[in-house]
């Protein structure tokens, strides 16, 4: 299966430079090894423009979307994208993030794309509670795998290696078919990595957020399957590995014990082992859409190097006949 032909870049005019040559460059680099489409799409959102409620017709209207478009174009010719896609602007009067990404994603589905590409300003707290993020509301919304670059993203960016953390779980194997196809497309090593899960006791004295009169711990992801000890992880890792070798992925994994924050650890592993890209599942279902300590809102805001956040298959993916057994 041919991974991420055609890309919708949903780009921020108004954006800093610096995150959109970031964005540029991670398209430049996927183009490397295979041909892309790109479709620069603006939504104009007015709680980010500070504007009162316009009327989005007539003459105003196709004056403001040639000259958004015509600003597009000039993006993507500044940054080598030029002969890649097309620019867009979609013409309606977004009201909210969530109006917006719905929209978003209506239209890469029409468009025929398998992938939206986003920046993030990283932003935390206060900051973020008050602006709203149109990414972190796609990373939660979006049928569509979704790529982001943030402001800690170090350049020159690669993709000859890719981090993919990963607890093991049944969603997991669909997200990890379609890392090692991507893998095999990029010409790039594989790394799986994956936390031990801690104690009881360390469960118990980790920070933990109360939901629901639910404690959750702020270090783990919100959805886990129990911890069958370092041999049974060693046996699936194992078994991961090979099924991706025997697809021509060079493959290596890691399992690592003693870890306080997952999010932390996956970080500090992807800088320390120089992983151009990081792979990981979307957290699904409506305690990590709220949970605040959600590992990969974490990962996503702080990582120096862009990340593809990917939702599984309905189907779980079988990667071994003796899986069942795991």
């Amino acid at each position: 299966m041919s991974a991420f032909r055609k890309i919708v870049w949903a780009v921020d005019v108004l954006e800093e430079p610096s995150l959109q040559e970031r964005a540029a460059e991670a398209l430049r680099v996927m183009a490397r090894t295979r041909r892309i489409e790109v479709e620069a799409v603006y939504l104009p959102i007015l709680a980010h423009l500070r504007l009162p409620a316009l009327d989005f017709s007539g003459p105003w209207l196709e004056e403001y979307r040639l000259q958004t478009e015509t600003s597009l174009t000039g993006i993507l010719d500044r940054h080598g994208l030029g002969g890649m896609g097309r620019a867009t602007m979609l013409e309606r009067n977004f009201a909210s993030n969530l109006d917006a990404v719905r929209a978003l994603a209506e239209y890469a589905r029409a468009e025929g794309a398998s992938l939206i590409l986003a920046s993030t300003h990283g932003r935390s707290g206060l900051g973020r509670l008050f602006l709203g993020s149109f990414t972190e509301t796609l990373l939660q919304y979006s049928e569509f795998p979704v790529m982001t670059v943030g402001p800690h993203a170090r350049g020159p960016l690669e993709f000859g290696s890719v981090l993919f953390p990963t607890d093991f779980g049944r969603e997991a194997r669909s997200v990890y078919r379609q890392a090692v196809g991507l893998c095999s497309e990029l010409k790039a090593r594989l790394l799986l990595y994956h936390a031990l899960h801690p104690s009881l006791q360390q469960f118990m004295q980790s920070e933990s957020y109360v939901l629901t009169g639910t404690w959750m711990p702020a270090a783990m992801p919100a959805a886990v399957e129990a911890d069958d000890g370092r041999p049974q992880a060693e046996r699936r890792a194992r078994r991961w590995t090979s099924w991706a070798r025997a697809r021509g992925v060079d493959t290596r994994y890691v399992l690592e014990e003693g870890v306080g924050s997952v999010a932390d650890a996956i970080l500090a592993n992807a800088r320390k082992r120089h992983a151009g890209l990081i792979v990981i599942g979307a957290e699904s279902g409506p305690v990590a859409t709220l949970l605040l300590g959600s590992v990969t809102r974490h990962v996503v805001r702080h990582a120096e190097c862009p990340i593809i956040v990917m939702r599984p298959f309905k189907r779980a993916v079988q990667l071994d006949s003796a899986e069942k057994a795991a």
